[in-house]
């Protein structure tokens, strides 16, 4: 399964560590996320010995829309998987997600099919305290349960918010609890690595492009002005006590939140997203 949480090589849960930050990168205004959508060509960049994959490629395609009142994620991904015996196995998963502006609510669903076949589908709905105190997160699929969350934890949005945030004061570590609803459990502990800011890209155009002066360009350059932060974040079940990460996701986000590039790490092997659609969406009338 291809997550992207918040958004996506460390080996061990990383406490918080600040790194010195010159003055004017404190004086930084807060992170606003942008509206856009992506498109992600998605190939097997690494396979393990006995691991059984020996291909991957598909597409991923995600949005993030500012409701006015919250944030709306979605995302879905095709990969067609090779296991050197048979025919490959057909995978879509679909991750639909809306987060309140200010953290407290939280609702997902997942839709995953093999082959054509529906196979898993996670919904429900979750809430955290303004206080701090512990919230709540209840299952209606695939079956009807629910679970407390710590009072630390994060939601998607919020956490991405919190990474750039951080990223602007120079800090370099981070570990904290994110709960995303990607499977019918509690949060995961989320550790991440944040790297040196890399100044605004060159100007760039997707593959292609129309002719000089189209205005149908495939990737929207105008969304990835700004610096960036190169990311790397370790998904570590909360209940578990394997000292190696369940999967790693590692992308370089701009500070409105748009990655470029995304690689997945599931331990046995690795995928690499590389952005070839970029578009920003209408701004809300709120």
């Amino acid at each position: 399964m291809i997550r992207t949480t918040s958004g996506i090589a460390l080996a061990g849960v990383l406490v918080l560590g600040v790194a010195a930050a010159p003055q004017d990168a404190r004086a930084e205004s807060p992170p606003r996320l942008a509206s856009h959508e992506a498109t992600y060509d998605m190939q097997l960049s690494s396979s393990r010995s006995g691991s059984g994959v020996v291909g991957a490629s598909g597409t991923m395609h995600y949005s993030f829309t500012d409701t006015c009142d919250g944030y709306a994620v979605n995302t879905r991904t095709l990969l067609s998987i090779s296991y050197g015996v048979g025919s490959p196995v057909m995978t879509a998963w679909e991750f639909s997600t809306w987060e309140s502006r200010d953290g407290s609510q939280y609702r997902f669903k997942v839709r995953n099919s093999r082959n054509g076949t529906l196979v898993e589908t996670i919904d429900g709905r979750a809430a955290m305290p303004a206080d701090g105190s512990a919230g709540s997160v209840t299952f209606v699929q695939p079956t009807e349960h629910s679970l407390d969350l710590p009072g630390d934890t994060l939601f998607p949005t919020e956490h991405t918010l919190l990474l750039l945030a951080e990223a602007q004061k120079g800090t370099k570590f981070i570990n904290r609890a994110v709960f995303d609803g990607s499977g019918d459990r509690g949060p995961y502990e989320v550790s991440a690595l944040i790297g040196v800011q890399k100044p605004a890209a060159a100007p760039r155009v997707g593959p292609e492009k129309a002719s000089a002066g189209a205005k149908d360009e495939r990737i929207s350059t105008d969304l990835l002005t700004g610096p960036a932060w190169p990311m790397t974040m370790a998904f570590f079940p909360q209940e578990g006590q394997d000292p190696m990460p369940e999967f790693q996701v590692g992308l370089a986000y701009h500070t409105n939140g748009v990655a470029d590039s995304v690689h997945q790490d599931f331990g046995d092997f690795s995928i690499t997203g590389t952005m070839t659609d970029l578009k920003p969406l209408p701004k809300p009338e709120c």
